[in-house]
């Protein structure tokens, strides 16, 4: 596995870890700790907090075992 693919899979992870913290947290904790509403108190705000890192995580972890996979399949072909 190439070093930036590591570093992909370093990201991929704390991108997840990101997501689980913040799914840990009380739903309204932005308008607790911060004192406004940017969501109008429907928690979409802190559930994109939740879904996008998670999302973006599982994906970038996808395309680095599509890519691995690739490289390994066109070196058995050679």
């Amino acid at each position: 596995m190439k070093r930036g693919e590591r570093l992909s899979l370093v990201l991929a992870g704390v991108l997840v870890l990101a997501g689980v913290l913040f799914a840990a947290l009380p739903k309204d904790w932005i308008e607790e700790t911060f004192g406004v509403e940017p969501d109008a108190g429907n928690g979409l705000l802190e559930l994109a907090l939740v879904v996008v890192p998670i999302v973006l995580g599982v994906a970038l972890a996808v395309r680095v075992w599509l890519a691995v996979r690739a490289r390994r399949a066109a070196e058995l072909q050679r």
